[in-house]
């Protein structure tokens, strides 16, 4: 009786032997199965573009800064050309207003004087239109003709104007002047040569006369 107990026994340790074996196997079983549950629904496609779009790349880390570098200096340069572009601008508008402000003074200084100059005395139109008077009446050199407005009283600078602005031909007043003198009375032609120098007509303009009397 005591004999079959023990043999129980024995037979009851060794089956909890034999059950423990088994019951480790089944743990690591699992674990395996749930990392092969875990690596079936993981997507290896997005773990990839996970690591591709990870800037992990040198060159491309690389590029991209040198990208950045060379849009800040393309946009710095572009800004100073812009400044210097519109810095010439501003030079030429305060060039042109410049000189259309000169030219507008010059204007103006023209037109004073223009004004001034068109504003004749009264006694310069008189000894101007007296001297038209005695060229009608005969012929006068251009010394006889300033004598004889002296002679009328005029200033020296009524009478300058008048001469000065008188239009005449000279040389013709010669020619005709030798012509009234030899209808008058007969000369030589040093004879009238010297009375045409004596009614004060230069040598040139008395020799005129001479060579072109009909």
């Amino acid at each position: 009786m005591s004999k079959r107990r023990k043999l129980s026994k024995d037979i009851s340790v060794n089956n909890t032997a034999k059950i423990k074996k088994p019951f480790y196997k089944k743990w690591w079983f699992i674990l395996l199965v749930v990392v092969g549950v875990i690596g079936v629904f993981s997507d290896p496609d997005e773990s990839k573009e996970t690591i591709d779009s990870s800037p992990n790349n040198a060159e491309e880390v690389a590029a991209k800064d040198t990208s950045e570098e060379d849009s800040a200096i393309i946009a710095e340069s572009t800004k100073k050309e812009d400044a210097l572009a519109e810095s010439e601008s501003i030079e030429k508008v305060e060039e042109a207003k410049a000189a259309e402000e000169e030219k507008f003074l010059a204007e103006s200084i023209a037109i004073e004087e223009s004004r001034k100059e068109s504003v004749v005395p009264r006694e310069h139109e008189n000894a101007l239109s007296n001297a038209y008077d005695y060229l009608d009446y005969t012929s006068f050199s251009k010394s006889g003709l300033y004598d004889q407005l002296v002679y009328e009283g005029y200033p020296a600078d009524a009478v300058q104007y008048a001469i000065e602005n008188v239009k005449a031909d000279w040389n013709a007043n010669a020619l005709q002047a030798a012509i009234d003198y030899l209808d008058y009375s007969s000369f030589s032609d040093q004879g009238l040569y010297d009375q045409l120098i004596y009614e004060e007509y230069t040598s040139e303009q008395a020799q005129y006369a001479i060579d072109n009397l009909p």
